[in-house]
């Protein structure tokens, strides 16, 4: 596990590749909980043993499939939900084992 920070906040997370700094993509494999919240502004932090990440929804990709901003990032999230989320902030939380880092490669 490693920690680390971004704009938005800062949490732990596994990390899968060469020991590298700068710009990382991420992968969420499973999401403990998800809703919608009435906060406004994108955050991602590491509280009582889970990370929550708050995004905008910004569009379906399909089968569950989102993407949901975080700042100037879109992280692409399996979401269950039979109701129509496009437009709306949502608060997920992850279980640290469930969120991989690995290197930005172009």
């Amino acid at each position: 596990m490693v920690e680390f920070d971004s704009p938005y906040g800062a949490a732990v997370a596994k990390w899968a590749g060469p020991v590298s700094t700068g710009e990382v993509e991420l992968e969420i494999a499973e999401l403990l909980t998800w809703g919608p919240t009435p906060e406004r502004a994108p955050r991602l932090a590491w509280r009582e043993g889970r990370i929550e990440l708050v995004g905008l929804v910004e569009s379906a990709l399909g089968d569950d499939l989102f993407a949901v901003r975080l700042g100037s990032s879109v992280v692409t999230m399996e979401i269950p939900t039979g109701e129509e989320i496009h437009g709306k902030w949502i608060l997920v939380t992850i279980e640290p084992g469930q969120l991989t880092l690995y290197p930005y490669t172009s």
